[in-house]
C-alpha cells in the first residue's frame, strides 16, 4: 500500500518591508519578512530572497533570514526584493518589498565668495561669506587654509553667512562649504579664504637731536605679532629691513644730517602683513659734538659764523680792533707804541706820505681810536664780519680830515710834514713823558 498526499494549497504570503530610507547612498539597505498571519506549517517552507534592480541586476538568495540586508552589486536606481516561500509540495507564495532608491552620486557643489570686504585681506573681524548651491549647505570655519583646523563646527549656513573673528590671533581663516542632498550625499567642498590683516602700525619719531635716536612703535591688534623696521633717507634704506622692539633704537653718529623715516611694518600668523606705518624725524648734527678741535666754527641758521662775543659788539671771541688791519699797518701801529723810529717807515706803499711823517704817538692814538670806534659800529651792523678793507679806508679818511683841521691851511693838506714852518722838529719825548 502506497499513501499519496495531494497538496494544491499555497503558503500564506509572507509580510516584507523596508527598514531603511526609501532613498539613499547606502548600499547595504535592511529589509526585513515575516511569515503570514496564522501560518502554522512554516517550518516546512523554504525562504527565497530576490533582489532585482536597474539594468537587470539580480540577486538570489535562499533560506535568507528575517532581516536581509545584502550588499548592493548595481548602479544608483531602483531595488526591489521579492520574498517567496515553498512548502514541501512546490506551492509558493511571494511578496514584494516596497522599493529602494540608491542614490550614490554627489550633488553638484556649492558656490562661495567673500562678499565682505571685497578683498581677500582687511581689517574687519566680521567677514561676510555669500554661499549658494543644491540641496542642504554646510559650512565649517578653518584656521588656515584648506587644510586647517575647524574652530567652528560644521553647521547649516544660511546666505550670506558671517563668523565673529573677535578675539581671534591675525591670520587666515578659510571658509568650507558642502552641498547635501536628500540622501546626503555630499558633495565636493567649496573653499573661500580671508585675511584678516593687522592695521598699520603707530610710529612716532625721537624726541629732540640726540645721536642715539629712539623711535617709538605701538602696534594695532595681536601683541604676539612682530614688527619689521627699515630707516630710509633721501629714499634709500640706510638700515635694511630688520627685526626690531617697539623702541627701535638707531645709533646716527657719522650719518648725514637730513630727514629720517622709519617704516614698520607689523607681522603676523601665516606671515600676514600689515600696511607700513611711518614717521620721519631730522637729524641736525650737533655743533657742540661734531666740530673738529681748532677749525671753524659750524654756521648757524642764518649761514653765519657763531661764538661768543666780548663786550662791544666786536664780533667773536679773540677779535680786536687792530686785528682787522693788514699785517703791514698793524705793525707799523704797534712800533708806534714802543716809540721805535721805524713806524712811519713801515706804512711805505700803504699810506700817503704826508702820514707817514706825523709823530708815532699821534699815529698810533688815531690810528687805535679811530680803528676802535669804526669797527665797533661796523662789526655791530655787519654780524661782526670786520670787513677789513673798509675799516682801512675810514682810518685813512678820518687822518686825512684830522690832518686838515690841525693844519688849518688847505694848501698844505697834501704837503710833506716838513713843509711846514710852524712845525718844530726836536727829539722825541722820553717815555714818561708820553701822554
Amino acid at each position: 500500500t502506497v499513501t499519496y498526499s495531494l497538496d494544491t494549497v499555497a503558503p500564506l504570503a509572507p509580510v516584507v518591508g523596508l527598514a531603511s530610507a526609501i532613498r539613499s547612498s547606502d548600499k547595504n539597505p535592511l529589509w526585513t519578512w515575516e511569515y503570514g498571519p496564522n501560518d502554522l506549517d512554516t517550518s516546512v517552507d523554504t525562504a527565497t530572497c530576490t533582489i532585482h534592480g536597474p539594468h537587470g541586476y539580480t540577486s538570489v538568495k535562499i533560506n535568507c533570514g528575517h532581516h536581509y540586508s545584502p550588499t548592493l552589486g548595481g548602479l544608483d536606481g531602483v531595488y526591489t526584493l521579492t520574498v517567496t516561500l515553498t512548502d514541501p509540495a512546490g506551492n509558493t507564495a511571494s511578496q514584494t518589498s516596497p522599493s529602494y532608491t540608491l542614490d550614490d552620486t554627489a550633488p553638484p557643489g556649492p558656490t562661495v565668495f567673500l562678499k565682505h570686504p571685497s578683498h581677500f585681506a582687511g581689517l574687519d573681524r566680521h567677514p561676510v561669506w555669500s554661499v549658494s548651491g543644491p540641496g542642504t549647505l554646510m559650512c565649517t570655519l578653518l584656521r588656515g587654509g584648506r587644510t586647517g583646523t575647524p574652530i567652528a563646527p560644521e553647521a547649516v549656513c544660511p546666505t550670506p553667512t558671517t563668523y565673529s573673528l573677535v578675539g581671534l590671533n591675525d591670520g587666515e581663516f578659510t571658509l568650507k562649504v558642502i552641498a547635501v542632498d536628500s540622501v546626503h550625499n555630499p558633495s565636493s567642498p567649496a573653499f573661500q579664504s580671508y585675511v584678516l590683516a593687522p592695521s598699520a602700525p603707530d610710529v612716532q619719531a625721537p624726541k629732540g637731536n640726540s645721536a642715539t635716536a629712539v623711535w617709538t612703535v605701538i602696534s594695532n591688534g595681536n601683541p604676539r605679532d612682530t614688527n619689521i623696521c627699515t630707516l630710509i633717507h633721501a629714499g634709500a634704506a640706510v638700515v635694511a629691513p630688520r627685526a626690531c622692539s617697539d623702541h627701535p633704537t638707531f645709533d646716527m653718529s657719522g650719518r648725514p644730517a637730513g630727514s629720517y623715516t622709519l617704516s614698520v611694518v607689523q607681522v603676523g600668523a601665516q606671515d600676514v602683513h600689515s600696511a607700513p606705518g611711518t614717521a620721519s624725524w631730522t637729524w641736525v648734527v650737533a655743533r657742540a659734538n661734531n666740530h673738529p678741535s681748532g677749525g671753524p666754527p659750524p654756521p648757524n641758521g642764518n649761514n653765519n659764523p657763531t661764538g661768543p662775543t666780548v663786550p662791544g659788539g666786536l664780533g667773536p671771541r679773540h677779535k680786536s680792533p687792530n686785528s682787522v688791519l693788514p699785517p703791514p699797518v698793524r705793525k707799523a701801529i704797534g712800533l708806534a707804541k714802543q716809540g721805535l723810529p721805524h713806524a712811519g717807515g713801515a706804512l711805505s706803499g700803504i699810506v700817503p706820505p704826508f702820514i707817514q711823517n706825523v709823530h708815532p704817538n699821534r699815529l698810533a692814538d688815531a690810528v687805535t681810536s679811530a680803528v676802535q670806534g669804526v669797527v665797533q659800529a661796523v662789526g655791530s651792523a655787519g654780524g661782526g664780519t670786520g670787513f677789513p678793507l673798509l675799516l682801512l679806508g675810514f682810518v685813512l679818511a678820518f687822518l686825512i680830515a684830522q690832518n686838515r683841521i690841525d693844519r688849518r691851511d688847505p694848501k698844505l693838506a697834501l704837503a710833506s710834514i716838513a713843509a711846514d714852518d710852524l712845525v718844530e722838529f726836536r727829539l722825541p719825548p722820553s717815555r714818561r713823558d708820553w701822554p
